[in-house]
């Protein structure tokens, strides 16, 4: 057995090799200073300028849809619509939080920080990857008990977000 797996590996490293050598020619071959060179070079900025301005706009309506649920998340909290919050979460939020406790979650919150009134955004992240974009907001949330922060993560898809992951931080959270 690892004598079959020390051939493969030798076999593949081989190729691998041979591969980067073919791509070295490749690359010798246009020499800096050509008019290929030169469109070559032209043509990757070019592609690159366009990917960047598709992904940055992207990425700022995925960031004010965010800030829109936000808004409509804090109000539903305020609102005690706490089957609201959990119908309308990702698969991935109900599997982590069952209805009940989605429901007790959001009751100790609103028990023990008192009515919140306002929240100011102190950070945003748009992680974009294989499983999908995801816009992460954090909050610093007054309530008429103590300051609350409030970490929200959304899913965005098709111009919608749903919760995907929801942790408020506080001292007074922790104790009864």
């Amino acid at each position: 057995m690892g004598l079959e797996y020390l051939e493969k590996y030798a076999l593949h490293e081989s190729r691998a090799r041979a591969s980067r050598r073919s791509s070295l020619g490749l690359l010798r071959r246009v020499q800096k200073g050509t008019l290929a060179y030169m469109i070559r070079s032209k043509h990757s900025i070019i592609t690159g300028l366009i990917a960047l301005l598709t992904c940055s706009c992207g990425l700022e309506n995925s960031t004010k849809v965010a800030r829109q649920a936000v808004d409509e998340f804090h109000r539903r909290v305020e609102a005690s619509e706490r089957d609201a919050i959990y119908d309308q979460a990702t698969d991935h939020y109900r599997s982590l939080t069952g209805r009940e406790a989605n429901r007790e979650i959001f009751a100790r919150l609103r028990r023990k920080m008192g009515k919140c009134t306002a929240s100011q955004n102190t950070g945003l992240l748009v992680t974009s990857n294989t499983q999908g974009t995801y816009v992460t907001t954090t909050y610093r949330t007054d309530c008429e008990k103590g300051p609350l922060e409030e970490t929200i993560i959304w899913s965005v898809e098709n111009q919608r977000v749903k919760l995907w992951q929801y942790n408020a931080t506080s001292p007074l959270l922790l104790v009864d």
